[in-house]
């Protein structure tokens, strides 16, 4: 998942990223982190969170990510996002 993509999901994520870094698996000290910092309520919480989550997938490959991700997004009910940043 490159950069542009992950940009684009964390502006349609927005403020709500913390159900989603928990469904992804992002540790609880670097969503507390996030959390604490200035801009926890928009898109860059979000793309921070991201962006973690993004850097501990070392060993995953493309296709991993992507069901991944997928099926976080899934469990907290914006499916609909992954088809969205895909089309992009």
């Amino acid at each position: 998942m490159d950069n542009r993509r992950i940009l684009l999901l964390a502006k349609k994520v927005g403020g709500e990223w913390e159900p989603l870094g928990k469904a992804l698996g992002v540790a609880d000290d670097e969503l507390t982190e996030i959390r604490e910092s200035a801009d926890a309520s928009s898109y860059q919480g979000a793309f921070k969170m991201l962006w973690a989550w993004r850097q501990s997938q070392t060993s995953a490959d493309e296709d991993a990510i992507q069901q991944a991700l997928r099926a976080a997004l899934q469990q907290v009910n914006k499916a609909q996002l992954m088809e969205e940043i895909a089309a992009n």
